[in-house]
């Protein structure tokens, strides 16, 4: 079953995590004044612009080769939305 931390797998602990690293980012940046609140461009902001994002990046990477498939799923697909991947790739 994979990798479990109180009975929660590590793939999920992990998604939640950076849906509050993200919450976090996006409502730091629609609460100031004269900021946008556009989503397209906050997605660009955030993933254009952040060191979440790269961070994010690497987190991906990493669990690209762990050895839980569901590890690697969240890699492909959950970690960095994969129409934001072309951002880090090349």
């Amino acid at each position: 079953m994979g990798t479990n931390i109180d009975g929660n797998r590590l793939s999920d602990i992990l998604r939640l995590a950076l849906v509050d690293l993200k919450t976090c980012y996006l409502k730091g940046k629609t609460t100031q004044p004269g900021q946008s609140t556009d989503s397209t461009d906050l997605v660009d902001w955030f993933w254009g612009e952040t060191y979440a994002a790269q961070l994010l990046n690497e987190v991906r990477k990493r669990c690209l080769h762990h050895t839980e498939q569901d590890m690697i799923i969240a890699a492909r697909a959950l970690i960095v939305p994969m129409n934001q991947q072309y951002r880090f790739d090349g």
